[in-house]
C-alpha cells in the first residue's frame, strides 16, 4: 500500500482465492515499493526484488517470507531512460536460461520505458544479460 508519502509492504496469502490474509513484511529491506517475490526458493531460500532505496533493484534472501534485511544490490540506472526512477515489472520469470526480470525505467521527460535482464538461475544476485 502507499499513502503518496509512505509504502507499506504486506503479502497477500490465499489458498482458494475465496479468503485472503494480508500479512505486514518486516526488516529493514521491507518499507520499499516495487517488492516482487520469486515464484519458488532459489538455492533453499525465499527470494524477492526491491526497491527499497527508491534508486536500485535489490535482491533480497530469506528464511521466512515475512522478514527482509539488507540485500544484494544487481541493478542500478544506467541509461538515460533510468534516471528519474527504476523498478521492477512484476516477480521474475524462470526459463530455462535463466530469470527473466521485465523493468521499467522514467527519464528526464518522464517516458515510461521498459527494459529487460536476465538473472542466473542458482545464484540471482548474478545478471547474466
Amino acid at each position: 500500500a502507499f499513502s503518496g508519502a509512505a509504502a507499506r509492504s504486506e503479502l497477500l496469502d490465499t489458498e482458494a482465492f475465496h479468503n485472503f490474509d494480508m500479512r505486514p513484511l518486516r526488516g529493514d529491506a521491507a518499507g520499499g515499493k516495487g517488492m516482487a517475490l520469486f515464484p519458488r526458493r532459489v538455492g533453499g531460500k525465499y527470494a524477492m526484488l526491491s526497491r527499497h532505496d527508491n534508486e536500485n533493484i535489490w535482491l533480497l534472501l530469506s528464511d521466512d517470507l515475512e522478514t527482509w534485511n539488507g540485500g544484494t544490490r544487481i541493478l542500478c540506472p544506467r541509461y538515460p531512460w533510468e534516471f528519474v526512477q527504476m523498478g521492477n515489472c512484476g516477480s521474475p520469470i524462470e526459463i530455462d536460461e535463466g530469470w527473466l526480470v521485465l523493468t521499467h525505467g522514467v527519464g528526464g521527460v518522464r517516458n515510461y520505458c521498459i527494459g529487460a535482464c536476465l538473472l542466473d538461475k542458482d545464484d540471482p544476485g548474478k545478471v547474466l544479460a
